[in-house]
């Protein structure tokens, strides 16, 4: 009786370790960190596009800082949140802000929309690790 206890305990364990996917669970953690090549097209008119570079930065958990370098003078900063699969931000240029949400693709790199607070209409945009 002792031995299949110590079995099924055993057992109980495994499964619950196998289970586990709180913040400190090692294989289900993602980390955005790092260096993005950006490409992205503005509000309304898919051939109005842009390119520049985007730093990830884990500030604690699952929140990031953001800073957007496009072209070689315009910069925004900004903060996210990574939940599952999807990374929403806030941006802010000056008087101007806005968010957006981005989708992680299997290849690291993050795929989806912005926009401008009081402005409407949406631009692409997609993150590619460097």
């Amino acid at each position: 009786m002792k031995t299949r206890l110590a079995f099924v305990l055993a057992v109980l364990l495994a499964a619950s370790l196998a289970c586990d996917t709180s913040s400190t669970g090692g294989a289900t953690e993602k980390d955005l960190s790092g260096t993005y090549v950006v490409s992205g097209t503005n509000f309304g008119d898919n051939t109005d596009s842009y390119t520049g570079e985007a730093t990830i930065a884990k500030v604690s958990g699952n929140d990031y800082s953001v800073i957007w370098t496009i072209g070689e003078s315009q910069t925004q900063t900004g903060s996210g949140t990574l939940s599952g699969n999807t990374f929403t931000v806030t941006w802010k240029e000056g008087d101007i802000s806005g968010g957006g949400t981005y989708t992680l693709q299997s290849d690291g790199s993050l795929d989806g929309i912005w926009t401008v607070d009081g402005v409407d209409g949406q631009g692409t945009e997609t993150f590619t690790p460097k």
